[in-house]
Order: structure tokens, then C-alpha cells, then sequence
């Protein structure tokens, strides 16, 4: 599953941005910024987890579609 039309992860955050049929925007981006914290090696896996629940959650909620 593709998270969004363009994203980046990173070890403390991510953004992604994805086209969005809502008014009157045409994109929708949702950006996560932590604390950086050494030696936790899961952290990149649960941001990745944390925004591909996240983002369709809240795209949904905003009423954002996919064209």
C-alpha cells in the first residue's frame, strides 16, 4: 500500500502529501516532527505504522478523496 502520491520517513518524523478533491484545496499533507531519541531502534517503524493509520484516518475525517 502506497502511503500517499509523495512522502518521506525519517528516523524523527515524516511527511507525506497526496492529491485531495476538497474545497478549496487540491492537496492534502499531514507532517510529524519527535524529538529525536538515540538508540530506539523502532522508532522509524512506528512513525511509518503511526502515519499510514493516520493520514487516510484524517483524510477521511477532512472529507479529502483521492482523485
Amino acid at each position: 500500500m502506497q502511503l500517499a502520491d509523495n512522502a518521506a520517513l525519517g528516523d524523527d518524523g515524516a511527511i507525506a502529501t497526496t492529491r485531495c478533491r476538497t474545497k478549496p484545496n487540491s492537496h492534502f499533507t499531514l507532517a510529524l516532527k519527535l524529538n529525536h531519541r538515540d538508540g530506539v531502534p523502532h522508532l522509524r517503524r512506528d512513525i511509518e505504522q503511526f502515519m499510514r493509520a493516520y493520514m487516510p484516518a484524517t483524510m477521511k475525517t477532512v472529507g479529502c478523496t483521492h482523485p
